[in-house]
């Protein structure tokens, strides 16, 4: 297993996996599973780069064999606020330490970098991932509740 690291140069090869956790958070989001299909990566690509202040953007990816097998994404924003903004493990590699390693990593560059503060968003219903950060001294500070659109149009029309 090696790992790359660098910055917002490596995002274009985080595409294959990205997908595959769009996919994933389709799967377990339930009514809003919706939301998660229409993402797109030329929009989130572009959203990193653009909350990274300073160019603060950190991207390691995992590899074995020659392929692709993890991949994490961290920036700190203008208030000093680190975030993990996506990490990704495929399904068959899980259960190996990778996601924490990768977390570990991300919490060590923020450190360094000055982050007065150390955050994450976890898809309702992804509760593996939740379990992982909470192992690792994450806890949850809010839940957002939203009504999904549909039900919104529906209840609009008299349904």
């Amino acid at each position: 297993m090696d790992i790359t690291t660098g910055g917002k140069e490596l995002l274009p090869q985080l595409l294959p996996l990205w997908n595959a956790l769009k996919q994933h958070h389709v799967q377990v989001a339930g009514v809003f599973s919706s939301v998660f299909a229409m993402g797109d990566w030329e929009t989130r690509s572009e959203d990193l780069q653009r909350k990274a202040f300073d160019n603060k953007l950190k991207v390691d990816l995992v590899t074995g064999d020659n392929e692709l097998m993890a991949f994490a994404v961290s920036t700190i924003t203008e208030k000093g606020v680190g975030e993990i903004d996506s990490l990704y493990v495929k399904e068959q590699c899980r259960g190996q330490g990778i996601g924490k390693q990768l977390i570990q990593r991300a919490l060590d560059w923020m450190k360094a970098e000055g982050a007065v503060s150390y955050t994450l968003r976890v898809v309702h219903g992804n509760d593996r991932a939740m379990s992982l950060y909470q192992s690792l001294g994450f806890f949850p500070i809010i839940h957002t509740l939203m009504i999904p659109q549909q039900t919104m149009i529906d209840s609009d029309r008299g349904h």
